[in-house]
């Protein structure tokens, strides 16, 4: 697309969060709303849809579940 790689590492919150879930709840299905996942996870939902905002809640979703995978590993 931009005809170059860029040079940060990508990371698919959406599997990384449906796979904590499955790790910890197997019987529960994993929502890959942005919403969802905030919500199952404790944290501020999103007040403004915006791409600010829902860049912050992906980046506060990840340290948690980075959190979390910590603990239970």
């Amino acid at each position: 697309m931009l005809g170059f790689g860029l040079p940060n590492a990508q990371v698919d919150i959406a599997k990384l969060h449906g796979r904590q879930l499955r790790r910890l709840h197997p019987h529960i299905e994993a929502s890959s709303r942005l919403g969802d996942a905030l919500t199952r996870w404790k944290l501020p939902p999103l007040t403004w849809p915006s791409v600010v905002s829902e860049a912050t809640a992906s980046a506060l979703l990840y340290l948690r579940l980075q959190r979390e995978i910590a603990l239970t590993a």
